[in-house]
């Protein structure tokens, strides 16, 4: 809401202490390193791999550097649609942008039932295939659950996380 000359408006005056939002793309990177935290791999990971793929709005925190949870580096990389076809077993989440056509199910069918997260971002009914999706609304990114692609994979994710994800209103 604007301000003018200085006088701010009633609902700016009601929450002075109100720390503003980090931006979408921090917040969303924390939601991801914050999901991969409580998750659970058939093996421990020594190190996790993040595949971008698609024309994303919100990853370029999670593209910038090596993230850590606890001792196990986190990176990220950019691929196409081919290469992620083409090499589905060096990625551990798919965080997936917009892709044209029939590319996600492609994407769905060919990690089938293996050991990798998938999220989309800007997914508001979280229909497309993905476990996590994310949205943005008021400069805050939330995230939904589909519980059918959960169980589908063999990465465990901790029912607290599961629990939060359906209370935002997630499938």
């Amino acid at each position: 809401m604007a301000t003018y000359a200085g006088i701010a408006s009633a609902e700016e005056s009601r929450s002075p202490h109100v720390a503003p939002l980090p931006p979408v793309s921090e917040q969303v990177a924390n939601l991801v390193l914050g999901i991969i935290r409580y998750s659970r791999w058939p093996e421990p990971l020594q190190h996790v791999n993040i595949c971008v793929v698609g024309n994303v709005m919100h990853a370029d925190i999670l593209l910038q550097a090596t993230h850590f949870i606890g001792d196990v580096p986190v990176d990220s990389q950019v691929l196409s649609i081919e290469e992620a076809l083409a090499q589905t077993s060096g990625c551990h989440l798919y965080y997936l942008g917009y892709l044209s056509g029939s590319y996600y199910q492609q994407l769905y069918d060919a990690v089938g039932n293996t050991a990798v997260i998938t999220m989309e971002e800007e997914n508001e009914h979280c229909s497309m295939g993905g476990m996590f999706c994310f949205t943005v609304a008021n400069d805050k990114a939330t995230f939904k659950i589909n519980l059918d692609a959960v169980s589908r994979s063999t990465v465990k994710v901790h029912p607290s996380v599961l629990r939060l994800g359906q209370h935002r209103g997630g499938l």
